[in-house]
């Protein structure tokens, strides 16, 4: 079930791909009947009440590729289910005035299997390796207008998003030598207190999952990158995508690390006056902008910004 759940839009972005440009009524059922389809499977798997888990691909002694839907999965990926076919609604008329859309299908769709294998990811490793997918696979949504301003803002998000990813390899390397890097809730490292090298280790990847995230200040990506993506790319874009660095935050602090061993350091404390000044210069920004999409960015800086701050 929880491949199906990943195949399904994978499979619907292949197809995508091959499809005529310009669309029609019955390609966009196509596209609502399978999303609803995946959408279902999402709800049968939540409410089934079976604890669904996949037997781990063993990459290396320590690597492991394997899926697991707990209640953060499955919070996530009812959500994604849901944004997609709303958003596929929308992007029905909306695509038809911007142009190559088989394309702009093909990523978005792509995109959608690899947030919902950053959700139903059982350990670090896999969630690691969707969260870079969902970053691949989603810069060319930005990139789709193919204008300068559009290659900019999907350089601007790659920069700041691999970037933030090698942050965060730096930090999962240091657990994986010191702990399992399987999702526990309350963490994997004993009781033991933290090293300052693992404290650093810690801070790198919640700061490097926040740059996908938004966090203050590797924010810089959304003012460019939102404005000159397709609407319905846009709303994605904050809606569902860049909470994928929030979730990535959520799993090493609650699921690897545990909270306990960063509960009253310095790495809380960051992690708390980064959100603040994310809070203030969000909504300070949003509030002097004129441009819509863009001021919408800077709101969603702002608000996810609100959401760092309660989970620190």
């Amino acid at each position: 079930m929880l491949y199906l759940i990943i195949f399904l839009p994978l499979a619907l972005g292949i197809f995508s791909a091959f499809s005529r440009p310009g669309g029609s009524k019955t390609q966009t059922v196509c596209f609502l009947v399978i999303q609803a389809a995946e959408l279902a499977a999402v709800i049968f798997a939540v409410t089934s009440g079976k604890a669904w888990e996949t037997s781990p691909w063993v990459l290396t002694e320590s690597l492991l590729f394997s899926l697991r839907l707990d209640g953060l999965g499955a919070f996530f990926c009812l959500l994604t289910a849901c944004a997609w076919l709303l958003t596929i609604l929308y992007a029905s008329v909306y695509m038809t005035h911007e142009g190559a859309e088989p394309r702009f299908y093909a990523f978005l769709f792509s995109t959608e299997a690899a947030v919902m294998g950053a959700a139903l990811a059982a350990d670090m490793v896999t969630f690691y390796l969707f969260f870079e997918m969902t970053t691949l696979l989603s810069a060319p949504l930005v990139l789709h207008d193919l204008t300068p301003k559009a290659v900019l803002g999907s350089i601007k998000y790659l920069y700041y998003s691999i970037g933030g990813a090698f942050a965060a390899l730096f930090g999962i390397a240091l657990f994986a030598v010191n702990g399992s890097l399987s999702f526990t809730l309350g963490g994997t490292l004993g009781a033991a207190p933290l090293s300052p090298v693992l404290m650093t280790a810690a801070f790198c990847t919640i700061l490097g999952f926040g740059a996908k995230a938004g966090l203050y200040p590797l924010h810089n990506w959304l003012p460019a990158a939102h404005p000159v993506a397709p609407a319905p790319a846009h709303a994605l874009l904050s809606g569902i995508i860049a909470k994928v660095g929030a979730l990535g935050i959520l799993r090493m602090i609650f699921f690897v690390i545990g909270v306990e061993h960063l509960r009253g350091t310095w790495v809380q404390y960051t992690g708390i006056v980064l959100s603040l000044i994310g809070v203030a210069m969000g909504s300070f920004m949003g509030c002097v902008e004129m441009g819509l999409k863009k001021r919408l960015a800077y709101s969603r800086i702002s608000q996810i910004s609100y959401l760092l701050l309660g989970i620190f």
